[in-house]
């Protein structure tokens, strides 16, 4: 007996060993008799997790079997800056030579790659490295009154004390002057004549600004010769198809040495830190070099273009994201660029032997077109900057008179403040809201025969949501109350600014504030400028307005909880260039107001997508806005696979769709009928 419980207690020692070496682990039996078998997944990891690059280079880290996004972080932006903050990729690349752990975070797991970055300069350049110029930290008042001096390559950190800022960024037109890092590092890029504005986003959506004005030795600005003949750049070697804009000739406007730190003035600069040196150009007598040759181009598919840095000795071209963008163009070592498909954008680089970084911005377009569309309609058409409206300068002064409608002319109606509605059925009660809230009354009633007051509330906050996404209406500011002895119910609605500016552009009398009519002046300016380019073709004018919100506007990540934000309303769209999938809407909805034709919006059946529908010459066509836009991808535009879709045109697509997403946001189901 003894011998058999030795052979027993092998036999079991052996099998745990076999199973522990297999990757089998022993179910655990719970106190109830059942069993527990627990399932280890593949943990997630970093493509790679020391990476070596030069400055100005770049490349792609991924989190390797990752099921959901992470948030990327540089622990020195100055050195290894994150192009994507949110995804299973993102781009690094390099500013500056030293060292930056890069972290890639989801809930508590935390995975590093350290990134080393080197300088570019070659052994056979003697010119010294000057001493990095020390980075000032400065505190932005809330108030808008802080006003910072940086001088060209000089950089400043940003901080903002008693809120949890989200974000620091710049428009993009100012990005030229300004790199804006969203942790808050400011670095000098070229001087300008009017000071630059930063913006600063709280969690909260609540936004500051703070104003930086930059000089420096070495500003170029355009100005005539007096004495002398204009003196002209030789065009480069023209390709049929090939479209450019050569640089400018440009006299130098030379400045005094700084003595202040580039930062606020009045701090002195450090002694020890010498003026940097500019390196003479090698080959040039060109006063603007050195540069790029020419700095903007447009090609045909199939076109050539050799670029040229004048002025300065080329370490070699290249497309700084390359991964992305040797779709659309190959670029030789020595500047020949080939173009090979329609995009909208796509940056060629070239740096020096000293390693300063010039740009060339391509756009390739179909032979034969003006557009950048590629074959899937991704692209621009000539819309121009993706920049938002400027809240500060939008004028309040609105007179509407008695109609509105610049396509369909509508009359505007006598506002009503309060309604009310004698109801018996659940369907009687979802038309009584609905009309409330579509004439956007600060009040209405409702008088039941039948359940209690709580029955009926309980109908409400069941579609609280879908009323929120459908009529502007926002699920956090309502308030009501019972008495159930009169059989009433008395709802008091909040609105978003959407539905207050579509309220006074419906309906006389209504009292809109300054903030509602400085929204509806900016979807007015988008409207003008749609029927302006397309003159007697609603499609077009349609799809010119769904095109520009796509442009100026980036999917907010992540997504805000509030249902009142900006980025939850037309004003995310309009003012700050971000937004959710009902920002989106609200915006295209408010220029179907505007244009007088009839619409409504669809939300799915889960509730977590919204969309728009417009009545065409009897019909109703779907107009997401959302899944046309593709920023998320390197290029930014739009896709119009969503654009007036017909409802069969919709089922189709959607249930056809690999994407399960697509399919589940479209997955409709309008809550009108």
């Amino acid at each position: 007996m003894k011998i058999k419980n030795i052979i027993g207690k092998l036999l079991c020692f052996l099998l745990s060993l076999i199973l522990a070496f297999s990757g089998i682990i022993i179910p655990d039996t719970g106190s109830n008799g059942t069993m527990t078998v627990e399932v280890q997944a593949a943990s997630a990891k970093l493509s790679v997790k020391k990476k070596t690059i030069k400055v100005g280079k770049s490349f792609t880290l991924k989190v390797k079997k990752a099921s959901k996004k992470y948030t990327f972080t540089s622990s020195d932006p100055s050195v290894a800056k994150v192009k994507t903050k949110k995804g299973k990729k993102t781009k690094i690349v390099g500013v500056s030579a030293g060292k930056a752990t890069i972290t890639a975070k989801l809930g508590n797991t935390e995975l590093k790659c350290v990134v080393t970055v080197k300088e570019a300069a070659t052994e056979a350049v003697a010119t010294p490295t000057p001493e990095p110029t020390p980075v000032l930290v400065r505190t932005v008042s809330s108030d808008g009154s802080s006003v910072f001096d940086l001088t060209v390559g000089g950089r400043l950190q940003l901080e903002f004390t008693g809120k949890e800022i989200r974000r620091y960024y710049t428009s993009d037109s100012d990005k030229q002057y300004l790199d804006v890092t969203e942790d808050g590092l400011l670095t000098a890029l070229k001087a300008s004549t009017n000071p630059v504005t930063v913006k600063i986003e709280d969690k909260q959506y609540n936004h500051y600004i703070c104003k930086v004005n930059i000089t420096g030795e070495g500003t170029f600005v355009i100005t005539p010769t007096p004495t002398k003949a204009p003196v002209t750049t030789p065009a480069p070697t023209q390709t049929p198809g090939v479209t450019t804009t050569p640089a400018p000739v440009i006299t130098p406007v030379v400045t005094p040495t700084p003595t202040n730190t580039p930062g606020v003035t009045g701090t002195p600069a450090p002694t020890t830190t010498p003026a940097p040196t500019t390196t003479p150009a090698p080959t040039s007598t060109d006063p603007s070099a050195p540069y790029i040759n020419p700095k903007s181009a447009t090609l045909n598919v199939g076109a050539t273009l050799q670029l040229k840095l004048v002025g300065a000795e080329s370490l070699g071209f290249f497309l700084p994201f390359e991964e992305e963008d040797s779709q659309y163009l190959t670029v030789t070592e020595d500047g020949l660029v080939t173009a090979k498909k329609p995009v909208n954008n796509v940056t060629v680089s070239v740096m020096t032997s000293t390693g300063k970084l010039f740009s060339c911005n391509i756009k390739v377009i179909a032979a034969g077109s003006d557009t950048g569309t590629d074959e899937k309609g991704i692209g621009s058409d000539g819309l121009g900057s993706k920049e938002h409206y400027d809240y500060n300068t939008m004028s309040s002064d609105i007179d509407l008179g008695n109609t509105y409608g610049l396509l369909l002319s509508r009359s505007r109606e006598p506002y009503q403040k309060s309604m009310e509605f004698t109801i018996e059925r659940e369907d009687e009660f979802v038309k009584a809201c609905r009309t409330a809230l579509e004439h956007g009354v600060e009040q209405f009633t409702i008088k039941f025969r039948q359940f209690d007051s709580q029955y009926w509330v309980n109908k409400f906050v069941d579609r609280i949501h879908y009323y929120s996404d459908m009529s502007g209406y926002t699920a956090d500011g309502y308030s009501y109350s019972r008495d159930d002895a009169a059989h009433t119910i008395t709802f008091w609605p909040a609105y978003k600014d959407v539905w207050k500016a579509v309220t006074y552009l419906r309906y006389s009398g209504y009292e809109a504030d300054s903030n509602t009519k400085k929204l509806l002046n900016a979807a007015m300016q988008l409207t003008n400028d749609a029927i302006d380019a397309n003159p007697g073709d609603t499609k077009a004018i349609l799809l010119y307005v769904n095109n520009r919100i796509c442009e100026m506007t980036t999917y907010t990540q992540p997504i805000p909880t509030e249902s009142d934000c900006p980025q939850r309303d037309a004003t995310g769209v309009f003012f700050y260039g971000d937004g959710v999938c009902e920002s989106y809407t609200a915006a295209m909805r408010l220029v179907l107001n505007i244009l007088g034709l009839q619409n409504d919006t669809i939300v799915n059946k889960g509730g977590t997508h919204i969309w728009n529908r417009v009545m065409l010459n009897g019909t109703w066509y779907h107009i997401d806005v959302t899944w046309n836009d593709v920023e998320d991808t390197w290029h930014g535009g739009y896709d119009n696979s969503y654009f007036l879709l017909t409802e069969p045109e919709l089922i189709k697509k959607s249930t056809a769709s690999d994407d399960p997403k697509e399919r589940n946001d479209h997955l409709w189901y309008n809550f009108y009928n």
